[in-house]
């Protein structure tokens, strides 16, 4: 133990007499490690974030679509009642999106409308704050009523507090006056301004009755060539697949793949694999410059033993075994290059802090990939100093003393 010790000792005594040229050897590392850890924790709070909004956009959500030059007919509400009659614990509404104009009392918007069933309320959209959805009967009666984002009402109204206010709604020449039932929680600031960008300015949304909307603005509901469902937990992984199979019997289309559909947690997956793919494209990138800084490891070591070589033949010729002088070199690589993972770890973490306060993001730190990245620059100052340890270590007293 003395003797490993006394090893580490020495080791230290020459890093810190040649501080210069052990910050520049180590500098590699450093950049390499950092680079590392702000790309994975980057890409990591990147995928949190985009995974969050694709969750909040619809978990247990799915479009069902046919392909209606293959379809005799579209969707109807006899379809919706077979799904739900064959599917305990499933839902289905028909919805049909358009833009308008809403006007209240602070002044007038455009507006997203999604006019729908009253089984929409299970989109997961966001959470209904206040108030209430609209109902069956109230969908059955056309009723004039709807639900609408927090942030709108405040537009709107001047107030969050809108529930029973109502403002006038215009499509075209048409218009209608609706009642505000229910507000929503605000849509989040991607989502936003993602419909923001499509009109070019501020953009309300609100949710209404598909029969209230197909009354007021003469649109035809009769058929669909799509409807959205929703399940809970319970049931199985297979659910759209299911009632896929369900409708493509139903419509006579079995075998024609004239029935498809799109599963928010389908696209949920494909954005993290992406996600992933890139993170480690960048995190690839980043670890050449941790190959880059092993070279420079070895080539500082390679110097080294040519500097020392009178002290290793002195060494040697007063009785240093050859595994002392190979361990106190691979001792000097590897602290020179657990320093820098050190250092590099700490610099990742703030340029990754820093980054994601720049792109307004969570950081998402993984311990375990720092612990990783310290442990793999000691593993990389031990590889690239093998070398240079092991002629250090061969060489003979003779020659060494030999040599100025």
């Amino acid at each position: 133990m003395d003797t490993f010790i006394e090893y580490l000792e020495s080791a230290i005594k020459n890093i810190l007499g040649n501080k210069m040229r052990t910050a520049l050897t180590m500098l590699g590392i450093i950049i390499g490690i950092a680079s590392v850890i702000a790309a994975l924790t980057i890409g990591n709070g990147m995928a949190r974030y985009v995974g969050n909004e694709v969750d909040a956009i619809g978990g247990n959500v799915a479009d069902i679509y046919l392909d209606m030059s293959v379809a005799d007919r579209g969707f109807n509400n006899d379809d919706i009642r077979e799904i739900k009659d064959n599917f305990p614990g499933v839902s289905a509404t028909f919805y049909d999106n358009e833009y308008g104009i809403s006007s209240g009392p602070r002044g007038a918007y455009d507006t997203l409308i999604t006019a729908a069933g009253s089984d929409y309320q299970k989109s997961t959209l966001t959470k209904l704050e206040t108030g209430t959805y609209f109902t069956d009967d109230q969908v059955d009666q056309g009723a004039r009523v709807c639900v609408m984002m927090k942030n709108d009402a405040v537009r709107l109204f001047g107030t969050a507090d809108a529930l029973g206010k109502t403002f006038e709604l215009s499509v075209g020449g048409s218009s209608i006056e609706l009642e505000v039932i229910g507000i929503r929680e605000n849509w989040s600031e991607m989502i936003s301004k993602m419909i923001d960008m499509e009109t070019d300015s501020y953009t309300a949304m609100i949710e209404m009755p598909l029969t209230t909307y197909a009354r007021a603005f003469g649109k035809d509901i009769s058929e669909f060539h799509s409807v959205e469902i929703y399940w809970d937990n319970t049931q199985p992984g297979t659910i759209v697949k299911s009632i896929v199979r369900f409708v493509e019997n139903r419509l006579g289309l079995r075998g024609q793949d004239a029935v498809y559909y799109m599963s928010m947690s389908d696209v949920s997956g494909q954005v993290d694999s992406i996600m992933g793919a890139i993170t480690a494209f960048i995190s690839l990138v980043a670890a050449i410059s941790l190959l880059v800084g092993g070279i420079g490891v070895m080539n500082i070591m390679l110097v080294t033993v040519t500097e020392r070589t009178r002290e290793i033949g002195i060494r040697k010729s007063i009785g240093a075994r050859t595994k002392a002088i190979l361990f106190q070199f691979l001792a000097e690589s590897a602290i020179i290059s657990l320093m820098g993972g050190i250092v590099g770890v700490i610099v990742g973490i703030a340029g990754a802090y820093v980054g994601c306060i720049l792109l307004d993001l969570e950081p998402v730190i993984d311990f375990k990939i720092v612990i990783g990245a310290t442990l793999f620059s000691m593993m990389i100052g031990i590889f690239f100093g093998i070398y240079p340890a092991r002629k250090a270590a061969k060489l003979k007293p003779i020659d060494a003393l030999a040599r100025n």
